[in-house]
């Protein structure tokens, strides 16, 4: 990228006079994460980098946590003393807790789209988001509140949903990496049964997910990350155990029948 090597000429000046003016703009928040991460590459501007890259994160323009957000998501080699996840942790509970506020002064629901992009193609922003819903509902005081954050929850599962591909299996939140991730997000998960206005579009997503999968050859540790998902949500949630069975029995297709007959045993048919 011509921009890349024109500051890596005068990094001073660059910084200045390139990255001075597209701060100007948040349409091109893609551009600064994209310079950010090819500048990183070089071992020489590693340092200056994630010094810009931290100041984007704590600074107080409304959008500057975008390319840090970008970069963080990509960049898979950064330095064990370098924690961007923190901050950026801190950032994004402060900000999408305003919008649940309804103070849309620091972030919208088109930020939320931002975001969600980029949950497909990376664990690190998986286990970041995971966290951060985990953050906002502790925060979150009233049911309404909560009722609000797991509406959030749904939109991101929807915009998972529809990068799904031959490519990509892995439903975010809710095929997840690890444990944690699903410790993270069972209790959004768990609050969407409470209400019909929430239950019905979770199942209608995860229907609509677990059939399109059934048509790809899936890896195996894909299916055992689904059916962990599954037979976590029942067990705490026996209450609507017998939804969550007729759900999958809906579906009518063999992954749908596998997932079924994982939660059965282990949770000793509890469906």
């Amino acid at each position: 990228m011509a921009f890349t090597n024109i500051i890596k000429l005068d990094f001073s000046s660059g910084e200045r006079h390139i990255l001075g003016r597209l701060y100007s703009n948040e349409k091109k928040a893609w551009l600064l994460g994209s310079i950010a991460i090819l500048l990183y590459q070089d071992e020489k501007f590693q340092n200056r980098t994630i010094s810009i890259v931290q100041s984007w994160v704590n600074s107080k323009g409304h959008w500057w946590w975008k390319p840090a957000y970008y970069f963080y998501t990509y960049v898979e080699n950064l330095a064990t003393n370098v924690d961007i996840e923190s901050e950026l942790y801190n950032t994004l509970v402060y900000k999408m807790g305003r919008l649940l506020d309804f103070r849309l002064d620091v972030f919208s629901i088109d930020d939320l789209f931002y975001i969600s992009r980029f949950l497909i193609y990376s664990e690190r922003a998986r286990t970041l988001m995971s966290k951060t819903f985990a953050g906002l509902l502790k925060r979150r005081k009233t049911y309404q509140e909560k009722q609000l954050l797991i509406e959030f929850y749904l939109i991101f599962l929807k915009e998972g949903f529809w990068r799904v591909s031959e490519e990509y299996h892995a439903l975010p939140l809710v095929a997840c990496d690890n444990k944690a991730q699903h410790i993270n997000i069972l209790p959004l998960a768990s609050g969407a049964l409470q209400k019909y206005d929430t239950k019905r579009p979770l199942f209608n997503i995860l229907q609509a997910y677990i059939k399109e999968l059934s048509g790809y050859s899936v890896e195996e540790k894909i299916v055992k990350r689904l059916k962990a998902f599954f037979v976590l949500w029942v067990e705490h949630n026996t209450r609507h155990s017998y939804d969550i069975s007729k759900m999958l029995k809906d579906c009518k297709c063999h992954l749908a029948t596998d997932i079924l007959n994982a939660v059965i045993s282990k949770t000793g048919g509890q469906t």
